[in-house]
């Protein structure tokens, strides 16, 4: 006869083990959870496939959890989506959600996606828009009707959990003088220190008569990890406008690395980092492989504004609308 304390002992370890396996498997079904997007809605446009792609990329990020990926194919995405108008509304990101650009669209495994490099003119084909009417013309022409800022990460406490990879951010258009609208057209980072790669940021604008901080980032107490992205004709214009690619205010330290920087312009050449006193701390460009490059009005002005940034490296060259300079150093260690 089965003794009833081996009875109990044996189902009380079968119940264990069937709700360790529960928990497992959620946990892995959680951290493989990747919802697609593409231009146009496929499917039943829930996002849990790429037959079912949702259009809605804000819409997919947020229902994302930690630990979850989302994947957008080749397109244009704006801000409220094709049919928004409101200049006020941006992309968000979140902790823990990594969100990938430049898919096809049929791929299983992050590592079918499409090479991106921005920095050997082979961008994303994916881009996050703030030209709500899609009627921009060269250099930023008629963006009057833009997104403030084209990514928004307002106080949201982002860390380097928070990922954005491969993208180009172009079109947005800081003009409104007031809150976050007049700084960081491409993305703006409030106490927020997310990871960017493989990203491209063009013909991004910060414009007020007064303040225009950062035409294509702009931190503020903020530090992301920016890699392997690329700057390019973006602008920081008015009285005051200053940091033509990034502008770093406040205790904002970032890490710089393989980055190039061409054709930005503003006060203070494309990377601005004031220092309002002695302990301020100053951002990390940590390659030997960046360049940067001036163009317009800003030409004559050092790319990276003293105080300079931390250096990793001296191998870093000044390029002026006249070609290479051979005696400028354009950010040397302090």
């Amino acid at each position: 006869m089965r003794s009833p304390f081996l009875f109990l002992i044996t189902r009380l370890v079968q119940a264990s083990l069937i709700s360790l396996l529960l928990l497992l498997g959620n946990l892995s079904a959680q951290a493989q959870t990747i919802r697609y997007v593409k231009p146009v809605a496929t499917g039943t446009g829930t996002g849990d496939s790429w037959a079912n792609a949702s259009s809605d990329l804000q819409a997919m990020i947020t229902a994302s959890a930690a630990n979850q990926q989302v994947w957008v194919a080749a397109g244009t995405y704006r801000p409220g989506g094709n049919a928004n108008t409101d200049r006020t509304i941006s992309f968000a990101m979140r902790n823990g959600v990594a969100i990938y650009g430049g898919f096809v669209g049929n791929e299983t495994d992050l590592s079918q996606r499409p090479a991106i490099n921005p920095i050997s003119g082979n961008p994303s084909s994916s881009t996050l828009s703030g030209d709500l009417l899609g009627d921009d013309g060269p250099n930023a022409a008629n963006n009057g009707d833009n997104s403030y800022n084209v990514i928004s990460n307002n106080n949201n406490g982002l860390n380097a959990t928070a990922v954005l990879d491969g993208f180009v951010i172009t079109g947005g258009n800081a003009t409104n003088g007031r809150g976050t609208g007049f700084a960081g057209g491409g993305m703006i980072n409030l106490s927020s220190s997310p990871t960017i790669t493989n990203c491209s940021f063009i013909s991004n604008v910060s414009d007020d008569s007064s303040v225009a901080y950062g035409g294509a980032m702009h931190n503020s107490n903020s530090s992301p990890t920016i890699t392997n992205c690329s700057f390019q004709n973006n602008r920081a214009t008015g009285l005051f406008g200053t940091g033509g690619a990034i502008y770093n205010g406040g205790s904002s330290s970032p890490t710089i690395t393989n980055c190039s920087f061409t054709g930005n312009q503003a006060r203070g050449g494309a990377v601005l980092s004031p220092a309002r006193c002695p302990a301020q701390p100053l951002p990390t460009v940590a390659s030997k492989a960046i360049r940067l490059q001036m163009a317009g009005p800003s030409s004559t002005m050092p790319a990276v504004a003293p105080p300079s940034p931390t250096v990793a490296s001296r191998a870093i060259r000044l390029l002026t609308s006249a070609g290479p300079s051979s005696t400028t150093t354009a950010a040397a260690p302090r």
